[in-house]
């Protein structure tokens, strides 16, 4: 959003203000600095746009951080994080609903997404109040799902489509994948560097589902784009891409990837399909050009393509394998937990006990490797109904407009990737605790605020396409 030189003066006189009011008052520029700081969030929290990229930032920072393990207490930093999240949420919410007497929900999907938030609120107060539940890990798990709530409605109502605002959230949605793309990349090599056995290397395991997401709006791109020079652009950014799915080390993402860039190429016309796969196999015969001479001079190449294959095909072995049998125990606990409360759930912040077959003892795990469980066990069946409705709802409505033909092509490439990223999350939601990742669920949230944006455009336009003397007799029909 551009400043007018009104704003641009008033904001510079805030700035000054602040630096002066620190200084004069505690003789120091801490403190300066510390009001400054507070300055921005302030008009961070009330700027629409800044408010979409301050999530945007705030996941591309929790993705290349070192991660905290499941026990680890939050820093000052997540603190603060997390007050800038709740302060966005609270200030919208409060402004369109108490002070404009606006409603938050334009569409159904968007209705039971409130109720279940609402509903999980509830069942979360409930169980701190029964001490069943920690408030600090409640809070941050409802945090984690906050995007999904907020960004589509700052971005329907405040994101014009094809407007110099969208084209700056497209801009740093691209770059937050190139930037995590690299740390992966740095992960995977001191792994490497620091394992002791070749089984020890782990894995480039940040933002997973982020790198598929830009293979997809590559693979989309491909089947519009006429012009040469273009295309092998995004074949290249589609390469680089698939060196995170690469690193990722995820069997989900080696299954899922293949799988959701056949269903975008067969969200278009049978021409664009075509394009879509000629060009695809050329990203592929290049990347076969770049991977065997790689593969065939390094030896730790081979040697790491052989661990991870071998790991790859042991998840064929559901009997044998260690990472599913420990994932089948941690279900059956939380299943057996989903039993106790039915209803109403055990609230956000709350645990289950399940036995650890690789460590050999008891755990008590505030997440799920399976989201699916992880929702009906803190919210109940009723939650998961309503949660789980409304992600369908979302689904329906991309399909729609994925197969629309009056959007321009532009629109179509964005509608067709966000779509496939949704089954991305819905492959990843079955092994991992995607639902628990704020880092994915800005991305969803970013998707489904697109969507309703669209739809508000197809609206308008078609409000606007209806003639005066048509609107009359409509009117008095």
């Amino acid at each position: 959003m551009r400043l007018t030189l009104r704003e641009q003066v008033l904001l510079g006189l805030g700035v000054v203000l602040v630096l002066i009011t620190g200084f004069v008052t505690a003789q120091s520029f801490l403190v300066s600095a510390a009001l400054l700081a507070l300055f921005a969030v302030v008009v961070v929290v009330g700027n629409p746009i800044a408010a979409i990229l301050s999530f945007i930032g705030v996941s591309v920072f929790l993705s290349i951080r070192s991660k905290p393990t499941t026990t680890e207490a939050g820093g000052a930093i997540d603190a603060i994080l997390g007050l800038l999240l709740i302060s966005i949420c609270a200030y919208w919410v409060i402004k369109f609903r108490l002070i404009e007497r606006r409603t938050l929900n334009f569409s159904l999907a968007q209705l039971l997404l409130a109720m279940f938030l609402l509903w999980g609120i509830l069942v979360t107060v409930f169980a701190v109040g029964a001490n069943e539940a920690d408030s600090t890990t409640g809070v941050r798990e409802l945090l984690n799902l906050s995007p999904l709530f907020i960004l589509p409605i700052l971005y329907e109502r405040f994101v014009e489509t094809d407007s110099r605002a969208e084209h700056l959230i497209f801009a740093a949605i691209v770059c937050s994948g190139l930037v995590v793309l690299v740390a992966n990349i740095l992960m995977l090599k001191n792994h490497i560097a620091a394992a002791y056995y070749l089984f020890e290397t782990g894995r480039g395991n940040l933002d997973i589902p982020l790198a598929p997401f830009m293979i997809l709006i590559a693979a989309s791109y491909l089947m519009y784009e006429t012009r040469a020079w273009k295309a092998a652009f995004a074949i290249v950014f589609l390469l680089v891409e698939s060196v995170g799915v690469v690193a990722s080390v995820s069997r989900n993402m080696y299954i899922a990837t293949p799988i959701v860039i056949a269903v975008v190429l067969l969200l278009g016309t049978p021409r664009e399909r075509m394009r879509g796969m000629k060009r695809l196999l050329v990203a592929g015969a290049v990347g076969l050009l770049v991977a065997v001479p790689v593969y065939l001079r390094s030896r730790l190449v081979r040697l790491l393509i052989a661990n991870y294959t071998r790991s790859f095909v042991s998840a064929q072995k559901a009997s044998t394998d260690l990472s599913l049998l420990n994932r089948f125990a941690e279900w059956k606990g939380e299943w057996l937990g989903i039993q106790d409360s039915p209803i109403i759930g055990h609230g956000f912040g709350s645990q289950f006990r399940f036995f650890d077959i690789i460590q050999h003892h008891h755990h008590w795990s505030p997440f799920s490797h399976s989201s699916y469980l992880y929702i009906v066990y803190k919210t109940g069946f009723p939650g998961g109904l309503l949660f789980f409705a409304a992600f369908a709802l979302f689904m329906i409505k991309g399909y729609r407009l994925a197969r629309s033909r009056s959007l321009a092509p532009r629109t179509l490439i964005t509608i067709r990737a966000g779509f496939g990223f949704m089954i991305i999350i819905l492959f990843c939601a079955y092994l991992g605790p995607v639902f628990d990742t704020k880092t994915d669920m800005v991305w969803l949230g970013l998707v489904w605020g697109y969507f309703l944006a669209v739809e508000r455009s197809e609206r308008l336009s078609k409000s606007s396409s209806v003639s005066p003397h048509q609107s009359i007799e409509i009117a008095t029909a």
